[in-house]
């Protein structure tokens, strides 16, 4: 028994491994069927969603820079 423990142990430890390979199977788009959906955009002021390498989303209003509030009000 032990014998055969051995010779099965050494036969693993010293067969070469296949390199790894993988292959794709989907494409790099899906598009899923039905709508796009409908996002809850702000009544006012500004807003933008945008997801990392599928890009911008969507944006609503102005694309205007406005001042900030006080940094130390907003640091406190």
């Amino acid at each position: 028994m032990a014998l055969l423990l051995l010779a099965a142990v050494r036969r693993v430890t010293t067969e070469a491994t296949p390199p790894l390979v993988a292959h794709r199977t989907l494409s790099a788009y899906v598009r899923l069927p039905g709508r796009a959906p409908v996002l809850a955009w702000p009544s006012e002021g500004q807003a933008a969603i945008e997801v990392e390498g599928l890009g911008s989303l969507g944006s609503f209003g102005a694309a205007t820079p406005v001042p900030i509030a006080s940094v130390a009000k907003v640091m406190t």
